[in-house]
């Protein structure tokens, strides 16, 4: 993927601000001190690597669905059952790393908060593999996600089957399927709970920068 134009990528995807390498690529607050540089790239990177571990999870979503609507249940469960796995990875890439030693308290509201957690395209696409309302209104999702990723999303949302499930189980298979979306469902609602306490505690401490 091309990110050389600067102002177009900085202004359409500011998570992915990383090149094959790992090595971020563009920075926005230019000419601040070294504190506000830093926890601005450590911010960008976890996030970053949350994508770059949900990799296998867009995989398994995709052939899932392929794979239920052929009918073969077992193997949706075994891709299923990945999904749930490879999730704790990405959401550990989260919790460990969003706290006061790497990002500092003092500059995250003033220089760091606001570019990033909206666009993560794999939270989005949970929501609609799962059959869920998206968290984003509607206008949200015109503003902070580009249009291939809500169409992707829109995508996963009308092939979902979870509700298919939930509603007419055929077989033990049917129920540990759906068991297991409920699990991928409840931890996704962990995530953006923790993350808006998290929020909230960056949000209460005072600017020194």
């Amino acid at each position: 993927m091309d990110i050389s134009p600067a102002s177009l990528w900085v202004l359409s995807n500011l998570v992915l601000n990383f090149d094959p390498e790992g090595t971020y690529t563009y920075r926005i607050n230019t000419g601040m001190p070294d504190k506000v540089t830093s926890d601005e790239e450590a911010f960008a990177r976890i996030f970053y690597n949350v994508e770059r571990l949900g990799v296998p999870i867009y995989h398994d979503m995709v052939l899932a669905m392929i794979i239920f609507s052929r009918g073969d249940k077992f193997a949706c469960l075994r891709y299923i059952s990945s999904i749930t796995a490879q999730l704790r990875l990405a959401l550990g890439a989260y919790f460990t790393n969003l706290h006061g030693q790497t990002i500092a308290h003092s500059v995250w509201l003033s220089h760091v908060q606001g570019f990033y957690a909206w666009g993560v395209p794999l939270f989005q696409a949970l929501d609609g593999f799962l059959g869920m309302e998206q968290y984003l209104s509607p206008r949200d999702q015109e503003r902070n996600i580009p249009a291939r990723q809500r169409s992707f999303c829109k995508a996963l949302a009308e092939h979902s089957f979870r509700r298919m499930l939930s509603e007419k189980p055929k077989d033990e298979t049917d129920v540990r399927i759906g068991a297991e979306l409920n699990e991928i469902a409840k931890r996704l609602r962990m995530f953006r709970q923790v993350h808006r306490t998290t929020a909230k505690t960056y949000l209460s401490r005072p600017i020194s920068l």
